[in-house]
């Protein structure tokens, strides 16, 4: 199986025994020598960053610092929901250990992103079509649907949702200031005559 390179570089992060690693010794090991190849290294550490597994030391030198465990509880929730498709709070509760506070907040933020639906069984029609106005926490027969699967769980913690829009905002940003200087390019290509 394929490693990305990524993965190849949190191996040899792992391997230095909480040695500093320059991002040149990482290059020199994995026999990249191009400038686009190095690039990828330099890609590859600044994601390792983000994922709190590697920390910057200064310029061009980290240090492996391991990953952050995620929440057991909240990933055998996640594991139930894509299974089941369809999960009381009674299921949450009994199939994971998890508190009624624990498990309303986790769906209420889920539902907040769009990811489940929350039914009960009086709250349908004659046709099996679900009626509005549902609120959670009321009533123990309420129901969790799974109606948006991103396959991976989503991150709930509300600072790692704006740095996810800030990461978006700026990327769109960087891709609209390329598209202008392409632009700009091919207009200065053509007057030139070329």
């Amino acid at each position: 199986m394929d490693t990305t390179l990524v993965d190849q570089v949190r191996t040899l992060m792992v391997e230095s025994d909480d040695e500093i690693v320059t991002t040149a010794d990482l290059c020199l090991y994995l026999t990249l020598s191009s400038r686009s190849e190095k690039a990828k290294v330099y890609s590859a550490m600044r994601d390792l960053v983000r994922m709190d597994e590697v920390e910057r030391v200064s310029p061009g030198k980290y240090k492996y610092i391991s990953k952050k465990p995620v929440n057991s509880l909240s990933k055998k929730m996640w594991k139930l929901l894509r299974a089941r498709k369809v999960v009381t709070y009674d299921d949450f509760i009994e199939l994971t250990g998890a508190s009624k506070e624990y498990v309303q907040e986790w769906c209420r933020k889920l539902e907040k992103r769009g990811i489940v639906k929350k039914s009960r069984d009086e709250d349908r029609n004659n046709k099996g079509q679900l009626k509005g106005g549902m609120r959670f926490g009321k009533y123990k027969d309420d129901k969790i649907i799974l109606i948006e699967d991103p396959v991976i769980m989503p991150l709930l913690d509300e600072t790692s949702i704006k740095m996810k829009k800030i990461r978006e905002k700026k990327k769109n940003d960087v891709l609209k200031v390329l598209n202008q200087a392409q632009k700009a390019i091919t207009q200065a290509e053509i007057l030139m005559g070329g």
